[in-house]
């Protein structure tokens, strides 16, 4: 088992679920390795490809990984890193044998520019997979999906309206919020 869940006391599940999200970023990583040359993308996020793997990483002796500054991806508390996306890649760079290094950018176009530019490896942010992007980056697993949930409140007196008289005073789509 990993020392740090021993410091942690934290249960053999949590530890298994760590080594599946680190095979995952293996993953990740060995298929970066595997399609660059093959496409050359171009837009605002990401205009070229960028020739790095797995050994220039090791070679480098450390990972340098773009995350944005949050109360539960990463944080400082108390002069100590943490967090979800923190925990994650300090396993993998533990793993791979290297140190960590970490670039917070809020600015999506920043931290494309990072990833396109060479100066990251990979990015730990929570990005939707549109088309575009398909298109222009390679995904890993998700290591965790959400979905919107629109949450109102009932009409007033909604027990003396018909169904399709609360259908239509019911939000229910997303995009009828504007």
């Amino acid at each position: 088992m990993h020392p740090f869940f021993h410091r942690e006391n934290r249960c053999l599940t949590n530890t298994t679920i760590l080594e599946k999200v680190i095979i995952i970023i293996i993953i990740f990583l060995e298929a970066i390795t595997a399609s660059v040359g093959k496409k050359q993308v171009s837009s605002p996020e990401i205009a070229s490809s960028v020739n790095f793997d797995l050994d220039s990483v090791r070679h480098r002796g450390r990972l340098i990984a773009v995350t944005d500054y949050n109360s539960t991806n990463y944080f400082i508390y108390r002069g100590e890193p943490m967090g979800f996306h923190y925990e994650l890649l300090k396993a993998f760079a533990d793993h791979i044998g290297v140190d960590l290094e970490i670039v917070t950018e809020k600015d999506l176009n920043n931290a494309f520019m990072y990833l396109n530019d060479g100066k990251a490896d990979l990015l730990a942010i929570g990005l939707t997979v549109n088309g575009t992007r398909r298109n222009q980056i390679l995904f890993s697993d998700p290591v965790y999906q959400t979905r919107q949930v629109l949450v109102q409140r009932k009409p007033q007196q909604w027990q003396s309206l018909t169904k399709d008289d609360l259908n239509r005073k019911l939000i229910r789509n997303q995009l009828d919020l504007a």
